[in-house]
């Protein structure tokens, strides 16, 4: 969450420098009230359920999402996590780009615990490093996910899954998505999706 800075008052500057300060002042306000998380920033849940976190474009690094009910949303495209999330409670994660970068980033971009059920809309999940080995997205068994309109793209090995689901096949759910990787989607419920 951005940090609101205030001016300090200058009573021996003039009224024209007053004035923008006064302008400069109410466009911080404002952005301040947007609750925006910058990439300078550590993406974290301040509250103890239903916790809203919005990422500005830029490079994010890897966190964990413990609290229940979490939206985890891009405010615009450009909004990329170079390193592992993992998700251990129900949580929307809606238009953020995870990607592996990082060299010391080699396993899934995403781990889904096996008591939360994700729903990922609009999401990119894109291997750009040589490691092959690791799925895009690793659920525990019990873990639950609906994919809505998700692109996975880069390249997996002929063994690996793009999404790995050691559960039940019900338990992952893919729709309107597009899989550009080559590899097989595998233990996943399908449907209207591309290859």
């Amino acid at each position: 969450m951005s940090l609101r800075v205030r001016e300090h008052f200058r009573p021996d500057s003039g009224l024209g420098d007053q004035q923008d300060a006064d302008v400069r002042e109410g466009v911080r306000s404002l952005v301040s009230g947007l609750e925006v998380t910058t990439p300078s920033e550590v993406v974290q849940e301040v509250k103890k359920k239903d916790n809203v976190i919005t990422l500005a474009p830029g490079l994010y690094g890897g966190f964990s999402l413990k609290k229940a009910d979490s939206l985890l949303q891009a405010i615009g495209p450009g909004s990329e996590v170079n390193r592992q999330v993992s998700i251990e409670q129900d949580c929307v994660v809606d238009g953020v780009t995870f990607i592996n970068s990082d060299p010391d980033h080699e396993g899934a971009l995403v781990k889904v615990s096996a008591t939360s059920t994700v729903i990922f809309r609009g999401c990119v999940f894109s291997r750009t490093s040589t490691s092959l080995d690791a799925s895009l997205v690793e659920f525990t068994s019990g873990g639950r996910g609906i994919f809505l309109g998700c692109l996975f793209r880069g390249s997996v090995s002929a063994t690996t899954q793009v999404v790995s689901n050691p559960g039940a096949l019900a338990n992952v759910q893919m729709v309107a998505s597009y899989n550009k990787t080559g590899g097989a989607i595998a233990q996943v419920t399908a449907t209207a999706v591309l290859s």
